[in-house]
């Protein structure tokens, strides 16, 4: 049987960019050895533009929602890759295409300032229906300003499992767009300020995890499960020391480590971390503070 072709109908879908029909309808009409290949194209190409953009930027709010598809909720680093094989298109369609990612680079910063430790966002703080499955049941803290732990699961954020890699997709969304269309547009103060909170943090999880100092970790997490995989240690982990790399308490995948220190983790950061040097000195107008950013940026890379 062969494989259907299933988008939504037109009208069904939640963003439509002319560019991206265009370039469908040149890859389809080639002569495919294999025509469930072309099908899977036709199915998968377009499917985040037709089933996930649940915000596209208005003139009320230029930001953009992607959720995941399967979960009423945006992942920092699944939308940026849900976006990735759109960057291309940019340039040409600045008005679509680079007008929604102007929107979810602005979600990001949005997300960063909120929350840095967490994964993942409700479409609204205030919308009940995109809160339903949040993970109430978590329990997860953070230090507050007169060092005491107190509850960090804020309106807003849907799961807060600290995954390196969710910042590092902010900055990778961000260095992809610039290398595609050097629109600056995107990338002003709150941006900066994210930045400045994205390096901040990865320099907290730098610290070492020792006996005598676990009351002073910043962030703990652990929640109710059958799963070891689902939690932290103790919720802070497994005891561990100094490398200089950035410790996650959750890999990709959402499953807790068996070591602390992520080597492709690590390594993503430090590509990204340079990237984000090398923006801060190309296309941000306050020259002083991005300077000083961009030396933070390759110190920690």
């Amino acid at each position: 049987r062969p494989l259907p072709r299933c988008r939504p109908p037109p009208d069904q879908r939640t963003f439509t960019s002319p560019a991206i029909e265009s370039r469908l309808g040149q890859l389809l009409r080639r002569k495919w050895r294999d025509p469930e290949l072309s099908t899977l194209l036709w199915n998968c190409l377009p499917n985040t533009l037709d089933t996930t953009v649940w915000q596209a930027p208005s003139d009320n709010d230029p930001r953009t929602f992607v959720s995941t598809g399967d979960i009423p909720a945006m992942w920092l680093r699944d939308s940026q890759n849900q976006v990735s094989p759109y960057v291309r298109f940019a340039r040409s369609e600045p008005n679509g295409i680079g007008s929604l990612l102007r929107g979810l680079i602005r979600r990001h910063v949005d997300s960063v300032l909120l929350d840095p430790y967490a994964n993942s966002f409700a479409f609204s703080a205030a919308d009940a229906a995109c809160n339903v499955d949040a993970f109430t049941l978590d329990n997860t803290t953070k230090l507050d300003e007169t060092q005491t732990r107190v509850n960090a699961m804020g309106l807003g954020v849907h799961q807060r499992k600290w995954e390196m890699d969710s910042l590092s997709s902010v900055l990778k969304l961000g260095r992809t767009y610039y290398d595609a269309t050097a629109d600056a547009r995107p990338f002003g103060q709150r941006w900066l300020d994210a930045i400045e909170v994205i390096i901040s943090t990865f320099r907290a999880m730098q610290q070492p995890l020792l006996p005598g100092n676990f009351t002073s970790v910043n962030y703990t997490f652990s929640t109710l499960s059958r799963e070891p995989k689902d939690t932290s240690a103790h919720g802070i982990g497994r005891a561990h020391r100094w490398t200089g790399m950035v410790r996650t308490a959750f890999l990709p995948s959402d499953d807790s480590p068996r070591f602390p220190y992520h080597i492709p983790g690590n390594a993503f950061a430090v590509v990204e971390l340079r990237g984000a040097a090398s923006m801060l000195r190309a296309c941000c107008g306050n020259a002083s503070a991005s300077e000083v950013l961009a030396r933070d940026a390759e110190a920690l890379a």
